[in-house]
């Protein structure tokens, strides 16, 4: 007889399901379970590349971004914006804690700095661990006023971590403003 549909007029009923609907039934079944597995190692996958990709561009002591997700920004993301700021900081006398008090307390201070510097990126900006004791942020469409309260609002935060650290935290900070096709001399 074959399987074709055409047949199946001709059957019984018994035959009907026994030929016809039980075999595609279990072709039909088989093809759900296949493709619910295909749908969940696809889904799978997917979650990991996202976290691949964040753990790639995420420092992990600091949850700021790191140097190689700045690299790619300043070429490319930046370069279309009216109005950039950079601000620049650098940690004071790191060295002279991780000499002479160990290098948990010199990561400490770095983690403490890079959580005063987070405590204060807004929806216009990104900040950076771009060297050891080093820290960027780049922010969009903005005017030297903007900056300048960005800093007093990091100077605040500076201030509480200053009474919960156990040394001194000293940080020179610097900025500048310009368009965002000259951001390569901003940033210099």
């Amino acid at each position: 007889y074959g399987i074709c549909d055409e047949n199946m007029l001709d059957m019984s009923n018994l035959s009907r399901v026994i030929f016809f609907v039980l075999p595609r039934g279990l072709i039909c079944g088989g093809f759900t379970l296949v493709c619910n597995n295909i749908s969940k190692i696809i889904m799978l996958n997917y979650s990991y590349g996202k976290k691949m990709e964040t753990l790639a561009e995420i420092d992990g002591m600091t949850g700021l971004y790191n140097k190689s997700k700045y690299l790619s920004m300043i070429n490319g993301k930046y370069t279309d914006i009216e109005s950039v700021a950079v601000i620049f900081w650098d940690i004071n006398d790191l060295k002279i804690i991780n000499d002479t008090v160990g290098h948990d307390a010199g990561d400490e201070l770095i983690s403490v700095t890079a959580t005063s510097i987070r405590n204060i990126v807004g929806p216009k900006d990104m900040a950076y661990r771009i060297g050891g004791d080093e820290f960027v942020m780049i922010i969009m469409d903005c005017n030297e006023e903007e900056v300048k309260e960005k800093l007093r609002k990091w100077n605040t935060e500076l201030e509480a971590a200053r009474k919960e650290f156990k040394f001194p935290i000293s940080v020179s900070t610097g900025y500048a403003i310009g368009s965002g096709k000259n951001l390569t001399d901003i940033i210099n």
